[in-house]
């Protein structure tokens, strides 16, 4: 992620009024999005190398996806940003189109906040990877980032803030590549698998045993009398802070030397059996 300087564009909307008002005076609920397109054009020169949009979705129901980002290289990135999200809605019918409560509820892109990056830079770096805004999900909705990034104290400052973890997908020479910058951070990349992609994020002291336990003290539980399963490296932790740790039969090796029990495969319905197994009388 580099520093956002003044070769770069940026452009932001926060829509004060429900959709159903932009929809009203306006004649489209995409009052904002087509907004977010002539501040990004207004910026666009022939220097650009890419371009990303986000939207957030305010006041979304639980298990609704409420944050959505494009992103794309080349001096057409911006065009191509604002295709892709239109193509998302060519199967409607007018009727859907112009229904401004269906959009919020089911559409995507059909928020009330929008922000555009488009990426100018002057220091040789290239690629997908470093167009913003960049997304940090959480199961958490408090704990949601789509955001551009300043590298620098704002980055140091927005890390060390992390709230508990994150899940990521990256190389362990991405991790290494992040460990070299910002070690002092003491973040830690803890993979699945090894030789895998995906990973914990944490801060020193914090795995999925600590967040068993603080979830059994919420609870009003003792760990003993929990249940865990896992099938990863990240899960070794767990099982050995529940009072049952029960390792998938296609886990990984760590996973499986730490359990207590060695269960079904987690395909094609492994958890379903398990609990089947443990809690009969629930069936």
């Amino acid at each position: 992620m580099e520093q956002l300087k003044h070769e770069c564009g940026v452009a932001m909307i926060r829509l004060l009024k429900p959709l159903e008002y932009y929809e009203k005076k306006y004649g489209t609920w995409m009052y904002g999005l087509n907004k977010l397109y002539l501040l990004m054009e207004k910026q666009h020169n022939r220097g650009q190398e890419g371009a990303g949009l986000a939207c957030v979705k305010l006041e979304a129901n639980p298990g609704e996806e409420y944050m959505f980002r494009e992103r794309a290289l080349g001096t057409g990135a911006i065009t191509e940003i604002f295709s892709s999200v239109q193509s998302r809605f060519w199967d409607l019918g007018a009727e859907q189109l112009a229904d401004a409560t269906y959009a919020k509820r089911q559409l995507p892109f059909a928020g009330e906040i929008y922000m555009g990056h488009l990426r100018y830079s002057t220091t040789g770096k290239s690629g997908l990877s470093f167009v913003h805004p960049f997304l940090r999900r959480n199961n958490w909705r408090a704990k949601n980032l789509a955001l551009n990034i300043v590298d620098g104290e704002d980055q140091d400052q927005h890390l060390q803030e992390m709230p508990f973890g994150a899940f990521g997908f990256l190389s362990q020479e991405m991790a290494d590549r992040f460990q070299e910058k910002y070690g002092y951070l003491g973040l830690r990349f803890l993979f699945s698998y090894p030789g895998g992609d995906g990973c914990d994020i944490l801060q020193q002291g914090i795995d999925k045993g600590t967040g068993l336990r603080e979830l059994a003290r919420l609870a009003g539980l003792d760990p003993a009398d929990c249940v865990a399963v896992g099938d990863g490296d990240n899960d070794v932790a767990m099982l050995q802070a529940a009072g049952l740790g029960i390792a998938m039969g296609n886990g990984s090796a760590a996973a499986k030397a730490a359990a207590d029990r060695i269960g079904p495969d987690a395909e094609p319905h492994g958890i379903a059996e398990l609990c089947r197994t443990l809690w009969p009388e629930a069936f």
